[in-house]
């Protein structure tokens, strides 16, 4: 599986390239142990989504990866109407960025969110912030 993601992201930045785009370098680190995610765990006073848990352990304790069409503030490509807004990416997540994560989202409940009755701030609710997004949102696994 972890090879399979990588040939993918490396075909992905390749392409990316050959457009005179701008990718990051791919960060594949190693695996979590059993400890790391234990420890994680019980900071966070919970436990990780099976899914996650079994991805952290299984292809990478952090990956990273970042993707851009535009060259100095150049586009480079004619995207589609549906996908003007798609212009750059980046993959981001870590179980040493966890805990940051989950605080900003727990900041956003605590300054904007607060009433979980309220079903548009439950959203925010009872998730597992795992990566953040350039525009400041949250990508998060509902628990």
């Amino acid at each position: 599986m972890k090879e399979k993601i990588l040939e993918r992201l490396t075909c992905f930045k390749d392409r990316v390239d050959e457009l005179g785009g701008y990718t990051s370098k791919i960060i594949c680190k190693e695996v979590a142990t059993e400890k790391e995610i234990s420890n994680i765990e019980k900071e966070l006073g919970y436990e990780l989504p099976e899914d996650f848990r079994w991805a952290l352990m299984n292809i990478s304790s952090h990956i990273e990866f970042f993707w851009s069409l535009y060259s100095e503030d150049k586009e480079l490509l004619a995207l589609p109407d549906e996908l003007a807004g798609i212009f750059a990416g980046s993959l981001h997540f870590g179980i040493d960025l966890i805990a940051i994560w989950e605080e900003s989202r727990k900041d956003w409940i605590d300054v904007c969110y607060p009433d979980y009755n309220n079903p548009y701030d439950k959203i925010f609710h009872n998730k597992l912030a795992f990566q953040d997004v350039e525009n400041g949102d949250l990508l998060a696994i509902d628990l």
